[in-house]
C-alpha cells in the first residue's frame, strides 16, 4: 500500500457541467452530465506549477464524449510522469 502522504484520491463526482447529448444519427435529445473539465485542467495546472505536488493522484474520469476543455487537461495531464490510462475502457486514446 503506498503511503498516504504521497498519494491524492480526487473525488470529480460533484463538479459537474451539462453537455449536449446527440443520438446515433447527430441529432439533438438534450444534455449529458459529464465531469468539468475545465476545473480539472485548472486543479492540474495548479499541482503542476508546485513542486510539493503529490507523487500520485488517482481520479476517475470517462472521456467518451469531448468538451472543448478537453485539450487543455490532455495538455496539464502529459505534464505528469505519473500517468497511467492503462486500464481505461475508453473508444479513444484520449491521453
Amino acid at each position: 500500500m503506498p503511503d498516504p502522504g504521497t498519494v491524492a484520491l480526487i473525488n470529480v463526482s460533484y463538479d459537474l457541467e451539462l453537455i449536449d447529448k446527440f443520438d446515433d444519427f447527430g441529432f439533438p435529445v438534450g444534455n449529458q452530465v459529464i465531469t468539468d473539465r475545465l476545473k480539472l485542467f485548472e486543479f492540474f495546472k495548479i499541482l503542476n506549477d508546485h513542486d510539493a505536488a503529490p507523487k500520485q493522484i488517482i481520479c476517475d474520469i470517462f472521456f467518451q464524449d469531448e468538451t472543448p476543455a478537453d485539450s487543455l487537461l490532455e495538455r496539464e495531464l502529459k505534464k505528469r510522469n505519473d500517468l497511467d490510462d492503462r486500464k481505461a475502457g475508453r473508444n479513444k486514446s484520449c491521453f
